[in-house]
């Protein structure tokens, strides 16, 4: 069924957020008993869980139970408790109808729907997700003295990620001013040398940074010079990455060091971290943008950790206590020296084990996008699970 059929067909409050989702916005609106919502993909909701998993256009969260409202999601993993639209807060209804009224081109429509609740809510992630839709309302209109003032008022109030989205906005404005707002150059790089060749001709007409698909470039250019100029990019990442010293970190892993803690552990942390900065930069002047480069980061530290383990994985089959012959009558010291050799192996096969779990909490996050790695870790951290109970269970009875 097409939008405008079911715009025909359907009510306009339950549309809003029908439109929402068939657009490509993120699935989930889940409503906090303090007032501000959370949007995103729920990447994981169990009846017997108390948190649910989400992931945002900026980061992935654990979100405990008893701190929601409500959720609506017409795709959500577990239906149970899900609302019907009407049963919404009206603030969020409104967001909602004002997203699908943008995607529509009603773009007063929006200002209308959201200035009344903008103008009075305290939460600061709310008042964000109400006021950039205003922004850009604005925009669409040409706007730009209001434009301006709001985007500044972004920058010196909002929450982190307002702040950089402003700052790109003011400064693509500040690019083109001269021209009228036309787009002529994104900081050094003229639009000739980015922008398709059938958008050129129409990029110097006066205000073409109204239009939404000339803005989207503009923004587009502007995130690819942040991450490349701050020499942070995935092919930076990689370049600094060193397998032998990723070997040598894992093997010295403290004994009980949990998954959580293996990462600021590893001899890529500093340069992974500053990828993610610039990446969560990006993400946050157009959200979707950085997602490939999340992707392509987390390959880069996989590959790593793969031939980590596979290394690991060689070494500990080859020094494997099960290599060393018992009598078939074994003394008390010959025992005890062999239960000792097989203490030995499993503390020193405990990191590599700790890395795995790691790392596929990480791809948890991406089920369908890194199948493949994941599998990789997968099959490696089974082979060696499998030779410690192994050992194990054989400590135990010989």
């Amino acid at each position: 069924m097409s939008i405008a059929t079911m715009t025909r067909r359907m009510p306009g409050m339950v549309l809003g957020a029908l439109l929402a989702a068939a657009s490509g916005a993120w699935g989930a609106t889940i409503v906090l008993k303090d007032g501000s919502i959370v949007e995103g993909v729920i990447l994981e909701e169990k009846k017997t869980s108390t948190t649910i998993r989400v992931r945002t256009p900026f980061d992935e969260r654990l979100i405990n139970r008893k701190d929601i409202d409500k959720i609506f999601d017409e795709e959500a993993v577990d239906q149970t408790g899900l609302n019907k639209f009407e049963e919404l807060p009206e603030k969020v209804r409104s967001l909602l109808n004002a997203r699908a009224d943008y995607r529509m081109g009603n773009y007063q429509r929006v200002i209308d729907r959201l200035q009344p609740f903008a103008e009075k809510e305290t939460q600061a992630g709310m008042k964000s997700a109400m006021l950039w839709p205003i922004i850009e309302a604005k925009e669409r209109a040409a706007q730009w003295d209001e434009v301006r003032k709001m985007l500044e008022d972004r920058e010196k109030n909002g929450t982190p990620e307002d702040k950089h989205r402003a700052r790109a906005h003011l400064d693509i404005f500040d690019d083109n001013k001269e021209w009228d707002y036309s787009l002529r150059r994104v900081d050094k790089a003229w639009a000739r040398n980015f922008l398709p060749v059938e958008m050129r001709a129409d990029a110097q007409d006066p205000n073409a940074l109204a239009r939404q698909d000339m803005m989207a470039k503009a923004l587009e250019e502007y995130c690819s010079q942040l991450v490349r100029d701050e020499k942070s990019g995935v092919a930076t990442v990689r370049e600094r990455m060193d397998p032998r010293k990723t070997v040598e970190e894992v093997r010295k892993l403290p004994k009980g060091v949990r998954s959580q803690d293996v990462l600021e552990r590893m001899p890529y942390y500093e340069e992974l971290r500053r990828a993610e900065t610039s990446i969560h930069k990006a993400q946050a002047i157009l959200p979707g943008y950085a997602d490939a480069f999340q992707l392509d980061l987390i390959r880069a530290e996989g590959e790593q950790l793969v031939r980590a383990l596979e290394t690991l994985l060689g070494e500990a089959i080859q020094t494997s206590p099960l290599n060393i012959p018992l009598p078939k009558t074994p003394d008390a010291a010959a025992r005890q020296q062999w239960q000792q050799a097989c203490d030995d192996w499993l503390t020193k096969t405990d990191p590599a084990e700790v890395v795995g779990e790691y790392f596929l909490d990480k791809l948890n996050a991406y089920p369908k996008e890194m199948r493949m790695e994941w599998h990789m870790i997968r099959d490696v951290q089974d082979r060696l699970i499998e030779m410690r109970e192994s050992v194990r269970r054989q400590r135990r009875t010989r």
